[in-house]
């Protein structure tokens, strides 16, 4: 185990090096910058696997933080409760369509040669399982491949950026690489910007052939000062002029695929 690794397991603080991504106000991709020594979030910052993921994985995105404050993603869960219950009967298909991120930043794919591999499913790795205590991280699965190694996913139940530990597990003995594991883009997904007197949200709804774009989609956006949502008209490209909130809606979604691709290190 590394100093930085042994400093949070016995303190709960982490090097003062550590890097996180800085969303500069002028809206360009985030950028890495020293920060103070890290705190994680207690049990009662732990998140489900649900709707509080979805929130944890935006509120990460949109902080450009290791471990976001608990407010920022409680209250991007409750915009997204009252945005389907709003939408329910006007907009239904909004309660179809959840946050895809380009890469998941709440897991990790470790790629482990057979004899750690073996380790760790036998439960004698104890640096492994340090560092996993950590990080609040759990084995997901582990997958043989065709070269002898393992592809193991580790899952946190922490609203925690996983990207940050990477440079922890890479020293483990038995490791040759580690990333964010990138989904499969269906087109569909919720975009967002976040300050502190309004949310502003972007629902793309997208079908058909998605292997490089998408032939079919559409778009409505939403704003919330408080707590009811105010929704503008739906959009379809194909069939309407742009409305005058698109020129910010597409920047929206411009930011944000930036900033994911920044924090899966692309």
């Amino acid at each position: 185990m590394n100093a930085c690794a042994a400093a949070l397991l016995t303190t709960g603080f982490g090097c003062a090096y550590t890097q996180v991504a800085d969303h500069s106000s002028d809206g360009a991709a985030p950028k890495n910058r020293s920060e103070r020594p890290r705190r994680f979030p207690g049990p009662d910052q732990a998140v489900r696997l649900d709707g509080d993921r979805e929130a944890c994985e935006l509120a990460l995105l949109v902080t450009g933080e290791v471990d976001p404050p608990e407010n920022v993603w409680r209250t991007i869960r409750d915009d997204l409760d009252n945005i389907r219950q709003y939408s329910s009967i006007s907009m239904p298909e909004l309660r179809e369509i959840s946050y895809r991120p380009v890469y998941r930043v709440t897991s990790l794919v470790l790629v482990f040669d057979f004899g750690a591999a073996e380790r760790i499913r036998e439960h004698t790795y104890t640096d492994w399982d340090e560092l996993n205590r950590t990080w609040g991280t759990r084995v997901e699965s582990i997958r043989d491949r065709w070269d002898g190694r393992a592809e193991v996913t580790l899952a946190t139940n922490l609203c925690v950026d996983l990207t940050a530990a990477i440079g922890d597990y890479r020293f483990l003995y038995g490791v040759s690489d580690v990333f964010p594991p990138k989904t499969e883009d269906d087109g569909s997904s919720i975009f967002m910007a976040y300050d502190d007197f309004e949310r502003r949200y972007v629902f793309r709804d997208a079908w058909g052939t998605c292997e490089d774009g998408c032939d079919q989609s559409r778009f409505v956006f939403i704003r919330i000062a408080g707590l009811s949502p105010h929704f503008q008209e739906r959009y379809d490209p194909d069939i309407q002029p742009a409305p005058p909130w698109w020129d910010e809606a597409r920047e929206i979604m411009r930011q944000n695929r930036e900033w994911e691709r920044v924090r899966g290190g692309q």
